[in-house]
């Protein structure tokens, strides 16, 4: 890549979160209210399946759900728990809504109660595309040990996973991120499609946005993840590699205090931000035919041509 395509790469990608920061500023209480809806609801929806996870318990202690030594009481807890995330993280989504209200719209204005909407609609979407990404990013932890194990051999030098973990986990989570955050834009913008088919054709966007514009999206999740990501990864790592020397000091409860801090922000401003930036990248490539199947461009091309020629 030539240093000017770098250049032109970069003020694009600057572009694109400048933009989704004015947007969101014009916008910030239908997103936030979206984000706290979401919070609060998965925090009644877990105190209910802990309120019945334990009285089943308590009433029935003989239960097989609690007695099958296969499966530890953690890990069925985890497992229940789960549905409370799968809210959260459908309602929380729904913010893509927001940002194709906002970016589809002439005057630029979303309002919380859309979210309602989008939920009802795409609920199921929104929720399994979140815990797909996790799981493509997990099949990497086996080939990550192998590479560790490689190193020890060479080196003689004992390989800590803990922290070495930290920046591969950065590096394969944006790659998997750039690869598949596109298909929710996609879902959001159908209406007409079933469930199914309205996964199906985001998936297929999705991929045609990935092999038709790789440098704007490589550039611009670059850029928000260096914003957003790197400064919690960093203080992540820090943490893993000086706890020990760090507990009962002062410091170690200011450098908590901070990583909280940037989750908020990265929850609170980076998530609304990364729906805006993701809407404007998909709607600007629909926009101008991008996304369309290509055998469909050229026929267009061949038609235009056809009618040039007479």
């Amino acid at each position: 890549m030539s240093p000017i395509h770098s250049v032109h790469g970069f003020s694009n990608a600057l572009d694109d979160i400048k933009i989704s920061w004015l947007l969101l500023k014009s916008n910030w209480k239908a997103f936030i209210a979206t984000e706290l809806f979401a919070l609060f609801s998965m925090t009644i929806v877990a105190f209910l399946i802990a309120s019945i996870y334990f009285a089943i318990g308590y009433i029935i202690p003989l239960s097989p759900l609690f007695l099958d030594s296969s499966s530890p009481q953690e890990k069925r807890g985890i497992f229940f728990f789960s549905f409370a995330i799968i809210f959260f993280l459908s309602f929380l989504n729904c913010q893509y809504g927001l940002a194709y209200d906002i970016i589809s719209s002439g005057d630029m204005f979303s309002e919380f109660k859309s979210s309602f909407t989008y939920f009802k609609r795409n609920w199921l979407p929104y929720s399994l595309l979140p815990f797909l990404l996790g799981w493509l990013h997990s099949l990497f932890q086996g080939t990550r040990i192998i590479w560790f194990i490689l190193i020890e051999d060479m080196t003689n030098i004992r390989v800590e996973i803990e922290e070495f973990d930290v920046f591969p986990s950065l590096i394969f989570g944006y790659l998997f991120f750039v690869l598949l955050i596109s298909t929710l834009p996609s879902i959001t913008a159908q209406s007409g499609n079933s469930t199914i088919g309205r996964i199906k054709q985001g998936f297929i966007e999705n991929f045609r946005l990935v092999k038709r514009k790789p440098r704007r999206l490589f550039f611009t999740w670059g850029l928000f993840y260096l914003i957003f990501n790197l400064p919690s990864t960093i203080i992540s790592l820090f943490i893993l590699l000086f706890y020990d020397s760090l507990i009962g000091s002062i410091w170690l409860l200011f450098i908590f205090f901070v990583y909280t801090l940037l989750l908020l922000i990265g929850l609170l401003i980076g998530t609304p931000i990364s729906t805006l930036i993701s809407t404007r990248i998909y709607s600007d490539a629909k926009l101008k035919g991008e996304l369309d199947d290509q055998l469909k461009n050229n026929s267009d091309i061949n038609n235009n041509s056809s009618k040039e020629v007479a």
